[in-house]
């Protein structure tokens, strides 16, 4: 098996992340990407941004309101942006495990399959029609069908109406954005079994994501390592090895350069995309990053492929955090990336 030096594998990941040459407009960022991890949409935002060089925040929350782009839980329980090609055959591959994960915590909080059955009946009763609601209004209209929506129960509720393929995030509001039915904003797609879904989902995930192990990919899609296995055997990835470990590439050798100083969220896929973070992150610097016990992601800069620090937006640009003096990135080169950050947020590129 050939041998690959960690830079190698990192500007393969810059390229396949759309960071070494960007993508043409946000949606094709996410659909390269498959899933985007956004929980925190603001960050989930400029991931998309920060890969789409003529992009600015209201291209994404377009993107959202027409239903180009959806926000769901299709892998591991973590709401994701994903283009609306792509959700449903990831939700018929994963929703059943994520249903059985949740049992437990459906059964402590009374969420049975009777009250979801009421539950789905209000829901629908309620959307029907190209209608929206916010979480809150929803909870409302369930309520008053007699579903008792407080504390957990209520976003346990939501979920489990959401990987059973009744409800998706629709159009913003205000930060937020408004629950719909998915039928109405995601058409029908058609059925794969699970060895094509499985293909698919590895060849898409080491496209965008690639080089990656398949623990990397097991963990990040929420599936058994066998399925992660099988599915890059039938994807036909190659594999070059580093420390010990088989990465899966795609077979594209000519690779653009590394780029200078890149502003990346928190919660970014180009951490957040792998089991193992050591290529891009030293563990030694992994508590900077996840500082809290809650599983918070702090934006982070990088360079050549390596984060280096965490940065914040400032009124003046960005403040960063370097892991040490000599790492430090070029001052120069962090102000054009607060800029290109700031023209995203702002909304114009002049």
């Amino acid at each position: 098996m050939t041998r690959a030096s960690a830079s190698d594998l990192l500007r393969r990941r810059l390229r396949a992340q759309s960071l070494s040459a960007g993508a043409p407009d946000v949606v094709a960022a996410a659909a390269r990407l498959l899933a985007v991890q956004a929980q925190d949409l603001p960050a989930a935002r400029w991931a998309l941004g920060v890969r789409s060089p003529g992009a600015v925040d209201r291209d994404v929350t377009d993107a959202l309101d027409t239903g180009i782009l959806t926000r769901h839980w299709p892998l591991r329980g973590t709401l994701q942006l994903v283009a609306r090609d792509d959700l449903r055959w990831l939700l018929a591959l994963t929703g059943e495990r994520q249903w059985s994960a949740t049992a437990r915590i459906r059964s402590q909080w009374g969420v049975t399959d009777a009250l979801l059955d009421t539950a789905r009946t209000a829901a629908v009763d309620l959307l029907e029609g190209g209608r929206a609601a916010s979480r809150a209004e929803l909870a409302a209209g369930l309520t008053a069908a007699g579903v008792d929506m407080t504390g957990g129960r209520g976003y346990q509720v939501i979920y489990a109406l959401a990987i059973t393929g009744t409800l998706v995030w629709g159009r913003a509001d205000g930060a937020s954005q408004r629950l719909a039915l998915l039928d109405e904003r995601v058409p029908p797609a058609p059925s794969l079994d699970r060895d094509e879904a499985l293909a698919r989902l590895a060849a898409r995930y080491l496209a965008g994501h690639g080089a990656a192990t398949a623990a990397d990919l097991a963990w990040w899609a929420g599936i058994p390592l066998s399925w992660a296995r099988r599915g890059v055997q039938a994807a036909g990835a190659r594999g070059v090895e580093h420390a010990g470990m088989t990465y899966f590439i795609d077979e594209q050798d000519a690779l653009p350069p590394a780029p200078g100083v890149i502003l990346l969220p928190g919660f970014d896929e180009y951490l957040l995309g792998y089991r193992h973070r050591d290529l891009a992150l030293a563990p030694e610097h992994a508590a900077r990053v996840a500082p809290t016990a809650n599983g918070r992601f702090l934006p982070v800069v990088v360079t050549a492929g390596r984060t280096v620090g965490t940065w914040r937006a400032t009124d003046s640009g960005v403040d960063v955090e370097p892991f040490a003096a000599a790492s430090a990135p070029d001052p120069g080169e962090v102000a054009a990336a607060a800029a290109r950050h700031a023209a995203f947020v702002r909304g114009s590129l002049a």
